[in-house]
């Protein structure tokens, strides 16, 4: 897996009675975190909205392999791990405390413009192709 591009604490909010959170709340850091990986990789989000370019999630999915607590300190790292022929790729995001793979997702993204899917832009597609797997 790549280097952390998000690292954030987890808030009383995100929590049960517990102190556990919740477990709809990974897909909330999962999509912060592809957003930070943007920034990082390709010029962020809103340059390539800007460009005419958005992306829609058409699958998601989530293992749980340890709680998250009220309090933790936790990594989301994020990877490519498939990109389509045209328009779909999918990132594999890790959210890690102190080391240990606490969730793991997989997200599937489809590029739109103007309401239908298009080819995932050029400074997208080298990054895909920079930290990861292009299939």
């Amino acid at each position: 897996m790549t280097s952390a591009v998000l690292q954030v604490r987890i808030p009383p909010r995100h929590c049960d009675s517990q102190g556990i959170m919740h477990a709809a709340r990974p897909y909330e850091y999962f999509e912060d975190a592809f957003l930070a990986w943007l920034d990082r990789e390709c010029g962020g989000y809103e340059s390539l909205r800007a460009d005419g370019d958005d992306f829609v999630i058409v699958q998601s999915q989530c293992s749980y392999i340890a709680p998250a607590r009220l309090g933790d300190r936790i990594d989301l790292a994020v990877r490519p791990v498939r990109v389509g022929e045209r328009s779909s790729f999918t990132v594999e995001i890790e959210m890690v405390r102190d080391g240990q793979v606490l969730a793991r997702g997989f997200v599937t993204y489809v590029t739109v413009r103007e309401g239908r899917s298009s080819n995932i832009p050029g400074p997208l597609r080298r990054a895909i192709r920079a930290n990861g797997r292009e299939k």
